[in-house]
This record gives C-alpha cells, structure tokens and sequence, in this order.
C-alpha cells in the first residue's frame, strides 16, 4: 500500500457552501483546522467512512490522526480498498450548534447501512 499524498478537507461552516482545501501533510490539515475551530461549535469529521463527533476540536484531530496514521501503517486491516493505491484522504469537516444536530446528520451519511 503506497503512502498518502495529499489530504483534501471538505469544510463545512455556519451552512455554507462546502469549499474544498488540499494540503501536502497532515501537519498542514490539522493546523488549518484548529485555526478554524470555534471553541462554541461541535464538530463532525468523517475519514474513510469513520465519525468522530466532539465540542474539543483537539480530540477529534487527534482520533482522525491516529485513525489515518494506522490506516497508512497497517497493511493488515482488511479495508474493501486495501490494494488500491491511495494517495489522496478526503475527509468531511463540518460544524454545528449542538450534538444533536452533529449526530443526526452522521446518522442520515450511514441509512443506507443496515445499522442505522
């Protein structure tokens, strides 16, 4: 499995329109993101088809950077696109008023799972 290249941020605030931003590293997306943050706002992020939903924008980078982290590592996860050569991670940042709102919008991205 190849090295990520580029992280593209899909940035959603305040219901605006949804600008996309591409960084180089890691280290770029998350200084972006914490430059944005508002510390009177819940955030959803969603990365390959995983939610982290938290008023601490500082937790929610922090599990997205592990999760990408072991996903770039780990040649062992059985992810449906394992042998593909991923070089791009988009990843759907949005904020929100209230959890409630966060998590029901997580929730309607997964009906078409049979979890939901």
């Amino acid at each position: 499995m190849s090295k990520i290249k580029k992280f593209t941020i899909h940035f959603a605030q305040n219901n605006e329109s949804i600008p996309n931003f591409v960084f180089d590293s890691l280290i770029e997306l998350i200084g972006f993101t914490l430059a944005e943050s508002n510390s009177n706002k819940v955030y959803l992020i969603s990365v390959l088809d995983e939610f982290f939903v938290s008023c601490d924008i500082q937790t929610v980078i922090t599990s997205t950077n592990s999760f990408i982290d072991s996903f770039n590592k780990a040649s062992f996860w059985k992810f449906k696109f394992k042998k593909k050569n991923i070089k791009n991670i988009d990843l759907f940042y949005q904020e929100f008023d209230s959890y409630k709102d966060a998590y029901s919008f997580a929730l309607d991205m997964q009906k078409v799972k049979k979890l939901a």
